[in-house]
């Protein structure tokens, strides 16, 4: 099995990237602007882009920067189970960039329900977060030693766009810049 990432069956899954949630994380403005970022890239590369919010009444909703840099093309999704996968579109492509909060919960426990219905996740580990560290930690490990695969969001980027030629590489490469 390949673990290459085509970008033509691809789609950037933002969890719960609420504000009430966003505010108790550490660092939550670099989370945010990771964010922030692979959302544009997901738009540069024409991917589609799906963001949930969970119990939105309580939680308030997506950060509006997360918002704005999605765009009016993507998809948003309200629920209330951990896992997002049950409110996501049936035809959901093959291979989901998951992002977002919190690393224990809900983006846990959508990243084994992608995989246990045959789609390949990738999470991206510096755009994840749970308010205690240990949490994030853990579940990270765990996920790792379960063979998903677990990637940065520059080094997730440059797959996606397997050549400096792309025609998005230099707006690309301005994101990734911007994030040092």
């Amino acid at each position: 099995m390949s673990w290459r990432l085509p970008q033509s069956n691809a789609a950037l899954l933002i969890v719960d990237v609420q504000e009430k949630l966003l505010a108790v994380m550490p660092e939550p403005q670099r989370l945010e602007n990771r964010i922030v970022a692979a959302a544009h890239i997901a738009r540069l590369l024409q991917i589609p882009i799906f963001i949930t919010e969970q119990v939105p009444q309580k939680l308030g909703p997506t950060v509006a920067s997360i918002k704005e840099a999605a765009g009016d093309a993507a998809q948003l999704f309200h629920k209330t189970t951990f896992s997002a996968f049950s409110v996501l579109p049936a035809k959901l492509p093959k291979y989901v960039i998951v992002c977002g909060l919190e690393t224990h919960v809900c983006v846990r426990q959508t990243i084994y329900d992608l995989r246990g219905r045959e789609h390949i996740p990738y999470l991206l580990a510096d755009a994840v977060a749970s308010r205690h560290l240990i949490d994030h930690e853990v579940a990270l490990r765990e996920l790792a030693t379960d063979q998903i695969l677990i990637t940065t969001l520059e080094a997730l980027s440059y797959e996606l766009l397997g050549s400096a030629e792309h025609s998005a590489f230099k707006a690309i490469q301005d994101h990734i810049k911007r994030l040092i």
